[in-house]
Protein backbone atom coordinates (compact mmCIF):
# COMPACT_ATOMS: atom_id res chain seq x y z
CA UNK A 1 0.00 0.00 0.00
CA UNK A 2 1.11 3.29 -1.34
CA UNK A 3 1.41 5.71 1.72
CA UNK A 4 -0.71 9.02 1.45
CA UNK A 5 1.44 10.94 3.75
CA UNK A 6 4.75 12.73 3.45
CA UNK A 7 6.72 11.04 6.13
CA UNK A 8 9.21 14.57 5.85
CA UNK A 9 6.11 16.39 7.57
CA UNK A 10 6.02 13.30 10.64
CA UNK A 11 9.67 13.78 10.81
CA UNK A 12 9.37 17.59 11.47
CA UNK A 13 7.17 17.11 13.84
CA UNK A 14 9.08 14.35 15.56
CA UNK A 15 11.92 17.32 15.48
CA UNK A 16 9.79 19.82 16.78
CA UNK A 17 9.20 17.60 20.32
CA UNK A 18 13.05 16.97 20.66
CA UNK A 19 13.85 20.31 20.17
CA UNK A 20 11.41 22.01 22.35
CA UNK A 21 11.53 18.53 24.98
CA UNK A 22 7.74 18.13 24.51
CA UNK A 23 6.92 14.51 24.66
CA UNK A 24 3.74 13.40 23.48
CA UNK A 25 3.43 16.12 21.51
CA UNK A 26 3.00 14.32 18.12
CA UNK A 27 1.17 11.65 19.55
CA UNK A 28 -1.20 13.93 20.92
CA UNK A 29 -1.91 15.97 17.44
CA UNK A 30 -2.36 12.68 15.76
CA UNK A 31 -5.09 11.74 18.71
CA UNK A 32 -6.81 15.00 17.87
CA UNK A 33 -7.04 14.16 13.70
CA UNK A 34 -8.07 10.90 15.31
CA UNK A 35 -11.11 11.84 17.28
CA UNK A 36 -12.19 14.82 14.90
CA UNK A 37 -11.45 14.00 11.56
CA UNK A 38 -13.87 11.20 10.94
CA UNK A 39 -16.78 13.10 11.92
CA UNK A 40 -15.80 15.97 10.03
CA UNK A 41 -15.26 13.98 7.23
CA UNK A 42 -18.68 11.98 7.57
CA UNK A 43 -20.40 15.86 7.89
CA UNK A 44 -19.09 16.56 4.67
CA UNK A 45 -19.58 13.90 2.39
CA UNK A 46 -23.54 14.54 4.18
CA UNK A 47 -22.89 18.19 2.96
CA UNK A 48 -21.61 17.37 -0.19
CA UNK A 49 -24.56 15.07 -0.95
CA UNK A 50 -26.99 17.18 0.39
CA UNK A 51 -25.42 20.23 -1.63
CA UNK A 52 -25.38 22.64 1.12
CA UNK A 53 -22.55 25.27 0.03
CA UNK A 54 -21.60 26.73 3.54
CA UNK A 55 -21.22 23.19 5.61
CA UNK A 56 -19.39 22.21 2.35
CA UNK A 57 -16.79 25.12 2.73
CA UNK A 58 -16.64 24.62 6.80
CA UNK A 59 -15.96 21.09 6.33
CA UNK A 60 -13.47 21.05 3.22
CA UNK A 61 -11.44 24.12 4.77
CA UNK A 62 -11.02 22.18 8.64
CA UNK A 63 -9.91 18.77 7.14
CA UNK A 64 -7.70 20.04 4.54
CA UNK A 65 -5.85 21.97 7.07
CA UNK A 66 -5.64 18.92 9.51
CA UNK A 67 -4.77 16.67 6.56
CA UNK A 68 -2.15 18.91 5.25
CA UNK A 69 -0.51 19.56 9.30
CA UNK A 70 -0.05 15.85 8.75
CA UNK A 71 1.43 15.41 5.69
CA UNK A 72 -1.82 13.74 4.13
CA UNK A 73 -0.68 16.68 0.96
CA UNK A 74 -2.31 15.57 -1.81
CA UNK A 75 -5.65 14.85 -0.06
CA UNK A 76 -5.29 17.96 1.42
CA UNK A 77 -5.04 19.86 -2.16
CA UNK A 78 -8.21 17.86 -3.12
CA UNK A 79 -10.11 19.19 0.15
CA UNK A 80 -9.01 22.67 -1.04
CA UNK A 81 -9.99 22.30 -4.47
CA UNK A 82 -13.45 21.69 -3.05
CA UNK A 83 -13.31 24.73 -0.77
CA UNK A 84 -12.50 26.84 -3.72
CA UNK A 85 -15.35 26.22 -5.44
CA UNK A 86 -17.79 27.01 -2.68
CA UNK A 87 -15.94 30.65 -2.78
CA UNK A 88 -17.42 31.16 -6.48
CA UNK A 89 -20.02 33.18 -7.96
CA UNK A 90 -22.45 31.13 -8.05
CA UNK A 91 -20.69 28.41 -5.79
CA UNK A 92 -20.49 24.98 -7.12
CA UNK A 93 -19.51 21.60 -4.85
CA UNK A 94 -17.21 19.29 -6.34
CA UNK A 95 -19.48 16.19 -5.92
CA UNK A 96 -17.05 14.26 -8.58
CA UNK A 97 -14.25 14.37 -6.16
CA UNK A 98 -16.41 12.75 -3.18
CA UNK A 99 -15.16 9.40 -3.86
CA UNK A 100 -11.27 10.16 -4.24
CA UNK A 101 -11.40 12.00 -1.27
CA UNK A 102 -13.34 9.63 0.64
CA UNK A 103 -11.09 7.12 0.10
CA UNK A 104 -7.82 8.67 0.60
CA UNK A 105 -9.34 9.99 3.45
CA UNK A 106 -9.51 6.17 4.85
CA UNK A 107 -6.31 5.49 3.76
CA UNK A 108 -4.96 8.85 5.74
CA UNK A 109 -6.75 8.01 8.71
CA UNK A 110 -5.23 3.87 9.16
CA UNK A 111 -1.58 5.61 8.42
CA UNK A 112 -2.39 8.33 11.45
CA UNK A 113 -3.85 5.38 13.87
CA UNK A 114 -1.30 3.02 13.06
CA UNK A 115 1.33 5.72 13.81
CA UNK A 116 -0.68 6.92 17.15
CA UNK A 117 -0.83 2.90 18.51
CA UNK A 118 2.99 2.78 17.65
CA UNK A 119 3.67 5.54 19.43
CA UNK A 120 1.12 4.88 21.89
CA UNK A 121 2.58 1.26 23.00
CA UNK A 122 6.33 2.56 22.41
CA UNK A 123 5.27 5.57 25.67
Amino acid sequence: MKSVIDISVWNKWREFEREEQAAGFFRELLEKALVSSPKLMDDLEVAIKESNVKAVHYGSHTLSSTCKSLGAIALADKLKAVENETRKTPPTIRKDLLPAIRAEFDLFIAEVQQEYDSLKKAA
